[in-house]
């Protein structure tokens, strides 16, 4: 489901019209319909007003009836600088949160690591003053 469809039927659930909705928005009926029916890609600013209409965060739209995910667009129309963001929906979570498991894993030995080789430098010296005398 795109991201048009999931912020029609979240309209059409908090039952406001497309004239309501564009009233909200600040926009022409005519360029809100646009949005809901893919004509128009949703910029992010205007996509964080739509969620605030709804009271909802970017998470709850991308879960809305499917894995979600969405693809943003950053930056007016009119503009060359644009960037774009990409999300991803649950289908991911369990490998990523195993690989962060996994990077947390490997920072600690790291840890682990320096600690020890600290303390063996700390032994070193000592070892040196004590020759020294």
């Amino acid at each position: 489901m795109n991201i048009n469809e999931k912020i029609r039927l979240y309209r059409e659930e908090h039952k406001l019209s497309q004239e309501e909705m564009a009233d909200k928005l600040s926009m022409s009926t005519r360029g809100y319909a646009k949005i809901e029916r893919g004509e128009t890609r949703v910029n992010f600013e205007r996509l964080e007003q739509i969620l605030g209409i709804f009271n909802i965060d970017i998470y709850e739209l991308l879960n809305y009836g499917e894995k979600g995910k969405v693809y943003i667009s950053t930056g007016d129309n009119n503009s060359n600088t644009n960037s774009n963001i990409f999300l991803g929906g649950n289908d991911n979570t369990e490998k990523l949160t195993l690989m962060l498991s996994h990077k947390d894993e490997i920072i600690k030995y790291k840890d682990d690591i320096i600690q020890a080789q600290q303390k063996e430098i700390t032994l070193l010296r000592n070892l040196i003053e004590d020759a020294k005398e």
